[in-house]
């Protein structure tokens, strides 16, 4: 093409300047409404029994406009719609046009101007839905104004992934720059900000699979644009041009391409015949282009045609060079008129095209590929009339006006439903029952391990008085606060409406696994399994099981997003023989899961802002007085090593804990064990300010229980979970026995065959779905963990939570092996007298059947009366199936997570049991 003239350089520099302040108020607009991002709140019209929707964007022609308009005009549930669009727009009693006034437009410019007045707009009609055509600036400003008001916000998608490219700069805006590719800084904010969006409408599926890699699936909707079938009946034309564009004469379209390949074609057939339908700000510069080419006289620049479907009666191939397409109405309209496609393979166009079927995808820029496969359709009149018929099949199934408003519908019932649900604490309607999304605003785990990790003491303890003057409900954020309203509700929802809850959640994780993970997908497939398959809670019993070896093997191809997402955090968790297991985790899990913690603890009386010490696995540097402990002032959290359990750095624990005040610890059972043997041998008084003791992460043995209770002289409540986020229990405010949480996964207890568990007292493995973990999906996962079944509810306290006890793990870590090959659990051997009055720390370690080493870390003052004392009171449990000896040691290494591992088993269990015929 030719070249443009020089400007003149002060129109440059004002160029230049305008460009700069636009790029760095998108930039700072970007920044607010990714960190300061409101959640939705119900508008003040909220009782509407239909809604109002307000749209913002621009609208090329009447044929687009009517292509995305008739179906939202064509919906029951919309009463009005508000249009603050540029463009062409269609006459119905619904639809008002509410323009952007001139002297706005003049002082701001048209996308300025138009994002202003859209605020103006929200604040006046109240609309229950706003709609934004294209990143920016139309879904930006939808953005903005929906979270002012607590209406939804939906963006639609019309131009596929590019739009948010480069950070949502790839725009045709006239003052941002066009970028082709990611950029590393404004990438992660404008996905950020997507994920602010109620819904997000696509034209096809891989937009679909591009956005749905980074927001929540369940809110991005397939939607193409629509045609009414009278317009393109009784097609009959003569096909009078070979070749036909159909759209804006942009750079985007890369229509010097179409006319190349022309020009390719006009050397093979003399009298080939093109036309090119649209206009646009390169027409002039694609006529000269034309004309160097020698195929001015071969093709007819037609300009704006209202009623395409007249050209394309007449066209026998329709032809896209487009860099970047959604899913072209143009398109679909031309398959409709039965013109064959030969369009380029980008965006979602292969939706409508199958190559070979309906028409011919080519790979972009191959320009002579392009013109061979339209040379074949012209010669071979068989082919053509094959393919064409082919061609309106597809797009009369794909994009006929009646499917399209379907898809709406079933988008609008999803937002009207999240509607109702704010507005109606007790609608008990399925899609109702979701809790309050919680990927967002709120300290996410990522941001609070820095807060804890990388942020330094001198630093935190500045900010510690003001901090320590905010409730903390106020600190972790509006989605923990909702999060934790939601939470503490459901726990008192009637079984029958928590089933619902259940069926609706377990149906989005089968969705999105079946949708974004390869692992699932082949497995659904292999078995016949389909997530709209799943019609009661019994339907998921169809699929198999999945273990740790499964997760071992499949790591990658069961994530949903992509390996290194910044979605997913990797993590880990104790094996069998010391091989842990690595698995990715949601970076966003925090809000949630943290809730159900805090709605656990407040049965023993937890409130958030309590002191609360802490023996767990943190990694905790000694102070200046030597004293391994740290303070969070933003949780009140006291930490102290777990990992220096030694009696002198207990005696400082225990007194710090002293000065506290009221407060609860929350331990790893195996340390306030040791803490407590360590209170029972010492002279120091009783430490009466503990309210409870808050054990998880290992599991709670009768007589530990016994012990620590009688030291501290107060409850010790014990939760239960996993780290892969699966199946969270605890115990309530009258029992001992563990409630299972049914909103924070799907708990299955199957007996050896595989069946459910349904008798009280009978034994079976724990299977759990996690509701959580969204970007690794574990579904029917077994845990190696099992239970004795108690009940469907618990009848002291009313939650209709199914109920277990004598949870213990199946790790091998967790026997010793006889002479005769049989399995010893090492709980057996956990003395409740004074066996280990003087010891600090205490671990079996076994290399061969019938023989073991009992190490032992000695206390101040362990002689030979406490050796043989616990030679005596072993060696009477074992009763000979297994001889050990006494090994003192300094020191016995925790788990990489600080916890106690109470039977170094280097023994194969699949062994042992070989040899012994077992």
């Amino acid at each position: 093409m030719k070249n443009r003239p020089r400007e003149p350089l002060t129109r440059q520099l004002l160029g230049l300047a305008i460009c700069l302040f636009a790029l760095l108020t998108y930039v700072v607009t970007l920044c607010v409404i990714a960190v300061f991002q409101a959640p939705s709140v119900v508008p003040p019209a909220h009782r509407r029994r239909k809604l109002r929707l307000l749209i913002v964007g621009r609208f090329d022609s009447l044929n687009w406009c009517r292509a995305h308009m008739a179906p939202l005009i064509a919906l029951e549930q919309i009463d009005a719609i508000l249009a603050a669009v540029d463009g062409p727009l269609l006459f119905h009693p619904k639809l008002t046009r509410c323009g952007t006034p001139r002297w706005l437009s003049g002082l701001l410019g048209r996308s300025g101007g138009r994002s202003v007045w859209v605020l103006y707009l929200t604040a006046k009609h109240r609309p229950d839905v706003i709609m934004g055509y294209h990143f920016f600036p139309g879904a930006l400003s939808a953005l903005w104004a929906s979270r002012i008001v607590g209406a939804r916000a939906v963006y639609q998608v019309t131009g596929g992934p590019v739009e948010i490219l480069g950070g949502g700069l790839a725009t045709e805006s006239r003052w941002l720059p066009n970028v082709d590719g990611p950029s590393r800084h404004l990438g992660p904010l404008v996905k950020r900000v997507c994920r602010g969006f109620d819904a997000i409408i696509v034209r096809g599926k891989r937009a679909s699979g591009f956005f749905g890699s980074f927001t929540d699936a369940g809110r991005v909707h397939v939607i193409p644009g629509s045609f009414s079938p009278r317009r393109f009946n009784g097609v009959g034309a003569d096909r009078i041009y070979d070749l036909t564009f159909a759209g804006r004469l942009v750079p985007i379209k890369q229509v010097d391409d179409f006319l190349r390949v022309v020009a390719r074609l006009a050397r093979w057939r003399h009298q080939v015949r093109a036309a090119v339908v649209g206009d646009g700000p390169l027409m002039e510069d694609l006529r000269g282009l034309a004309r160097s080419l020698g195929i001015l006289d071969r093709v007819a620049f037609l300009g704006h045609i209202e009623h395409v479907e007249d050209v394309l009666a007449q066209t026998k191939t329709f032809v896209l060079t487009s860099r970047s397409e959604g899913l072209s109405i143009a398109l679909a309209e031309a398959m409709a008129a039965r013109a064959v496609p030969v369009v380029v393979d980008v965006g979602d166009l292969p939706d409508l095209v199958r190559h070979g079927e309906t028409g011919y995808l080519v790979p972009r820029g191959d320009l002579e590929t392009h013109a061979g496969y339209i040379a074949r359709l012209l010669q071979d009149t068989a082919l053509w009339s094959a393919l064409s018929e082919a061609a309106r099949a597809r797009a009369m199934e794909h994009n006929l006006l009646d499917s399209v408003v379907h898809k709406w519908d079933r988008c609008f019932s999803r937002l009207l439903s999240d509607r109702d649900h704010a507005g109606d604490a007790t609608a008990s309607r399925v899609s109702c029952l979701k809790p309050p999304d919680t990927s967002r605003r709120g300290w996410t785990t990522r941001q609070y391990h820095f807060w804890r990790q990388r942020v330094p003491s001198w630093l935190k303890k500045g900010v510690g008085p003001a901090l320590a003057a905010v409730p903390p409900r106020h600190v972790l954020g509006r989605r923990f606060a909702a999060a934790y309203r939601s939470v503490e509700q459901m726990q008192w929802w009637p079984a029958e409406r928590l089933q619902r809850y259940q069926l609706e959640r377990l149906r989005e994780m089968c969705r999105l696994a079946n949708t974004r993970s390869r692992f699932y997908r082949r497995l659904f497939q292999t078995v016949g399994f389909e997530p709209e398959d799943l019609r009661s809670l019994d339907d998921l019993g169809h699929l198999p099981l999945i273990d740790r070896d499964v997760v071992r093997d499949c790591h990658r191809d069961m994530l949903t997003v992509a390996p290194g997402s910044s979605e997913a955090d990797l993590v880990s968790t104790g094996g069998s023989s010391g091989a842990p297991l690595h698995f990715h985790i949601g970076a966003n899990r925090s809000t949630s899961e943290y809730a159900h913690l805090i709605a656990s603890w407040r049965r023993v009386g937890y409130e958030l802002g309590t002191e609360m010490a802490v023996f767990r696995g943190h990694t905790v540097r000694a102070d200046k007085r030597g004293r391994y402990h740290s303070y969070d002032p933003l949780l009140r959290h006291h930490y102290y090593s777990v990992f220096h359990l030694t009696d002198d750095n207990m005696r400082r624990y225990v007194e710090h804990i002293r000065s506290l005040g009221p407060c609860f610890l929350h331990v790893y059972p195996s340390a306030v064990a040791a803490l407590a043997r360590f209170l029972k041998r010492s002279t120091l008084a009783p430490l009466k300010n503990v309210r409870a003791i808050i054990a998880e992460s290992e599991i709670v043995h009768a007589e530990q229980r016994t012990m620590v209770e009688e030291v501290f002289g107060c409850r010790y409540f014990s939760c239960y979970g996993h780290s892969e986020k699966l199946v969270l229990a605890a115990e309530c405010e009258h029992s001992m026995d563990y409630h299972i949480w049914p909103t924070y996964g799907y708990f299955e207890l199957l007996d050896e065959q595989g069946r459910a568990v349904t008798a009280p007292g009978q034994r079976g493995e724990i299977v759990g779905t996690g509701f959580i973990n969204t970007v690794m999906p574990f579904i029917r996962y077994r845990t190696g963990d099992y239970a004795t079944y108690v009940g469907p509810h618990c009848d002291a306290c009313g939650r209709q939570h199914t109920v277990i006890r004598d949870i213990s793990g199946h790790r091998i870590q967790e026997v010793l092996i006889a002479e005769d090959g049989s399995e010893i659990p090492w709980v057996a051997l956990n003395m409740h007298d004074d066996t280990f009055l003087n010891v600090r720390q205490f671990q079996f370690s076994q290399d061969a059947p019938g023989r073991a080493v009992l190490r032992i870390v000695p206390a101040a003052g362990l002689g030979d009366e406490d050796r043989g004392r616990i030679q005596r009171n072993l060696g009477g449990k074992l009763n000979g199936r297994l001889r050990f000896e006494i090994q003192l040691v300094d020191s016995i290494p925790l788990s990489p997570r600080g916890k106690a591992i109470y039977v170094d088993q280097r023994i194969g269990i699949a062994r042992v049991a070989a040899e012994s015929g077992r």
